[in-house]
């Protein structure tokens, strides 16, 4: 009965794994690995830039080759003959092309996460109203602060200019009628400025910083 060249190296394997044990065939199958990495680049440096190019698409094309028969498998037969009848009107070149973006896709969307995105973003023009605030209110507010934060108490981390970084926050929103003067406006860490205006308790926030607020001017 003729075996497989799969089935054949699974019975070199635990042979192998029987006389030597498991550590051991760890071992061989580590220096077989270095051995076919070494095998693979010395044939790369002793090829032509040209012989690369014709062996990566000759690469790409076995692998399109493959994800097509995939995707074939998954279509309604209507979808799969409609297909089959589109790929068969391409000229080769286009299918080269085709298979190329295909697989510059799958390989966009295997790599690490900093492939994710675009380096050239669109942009879109915006228009909105913003209410002016006081930079003689912000910076009394900071020295009132003395470098903690007025709701928690904790001290900010020390910014680039060498002073405690903290930021203000007007209690109640200027676009609710809200005051730009020192009795409205609380330095904060970033957490909490944050909180104030995303997190859930953002409400039971604003009372205590009111009552807090009140009980600084007094």
């Amino acid at each position: 009965m003729s075996t497989t060249p799969n089935e054949d190296k699974k019975e070199e394997r635990k042979a192998y794994k029987a006389r030597h044990g498991r550590e051991s065939y760890t071992k061989y199958s580590e220096a077989k690995k270095q051995g076919m990495i070494a095998t693979a680049l010395d044939r790369y440096r002793s090829e032509t830039p040209e012989q690369r190019l014709r062996r990566n698409a000759l690469w790409r094309q076995a692998w399109a080759r493959r994800k097509r028969k995939a995707e074939l498998a998954k279509m309604s037969e209507e979808q799969r003959k409609r297909e089959v009848e589109r790929w068969d009107k391409l000229a080769p070149e286009e299918r080269e092309a085709e298979n190329t973006l295909e697989h510059r896709l799958y390989t966009m969307s295997m790599n690490a996460i900093d492939d994710l995105g675009t380096d050239t973003p669109d942009r879109s023009l915006s228009t909105k109203w913003s209410y002016s605030r006081d930079k003689k209110v912000r910076n009394a507010v900071r020295r009132r602060a003395k470098g903690k934060c007025e709701f928690c108490g904790k001290p900010g981390f020390m910014g680039q200019s060498g002073k405690p970084y903290l930021e203000t926050h007007h209690v109640i929103a200027l676009s609710d009628e809200g005051a730009d003067r020192l009795t409205n406006v609380i330095a904060l860490c970033p957490n909490d400025h944050r909180e104030a205006h995303f997190g859930k308790r953002c409400a039971a926030i604003e009372t205590e910083m009111i009552l807090k607020l009140k009980a600084i001017n007094r």
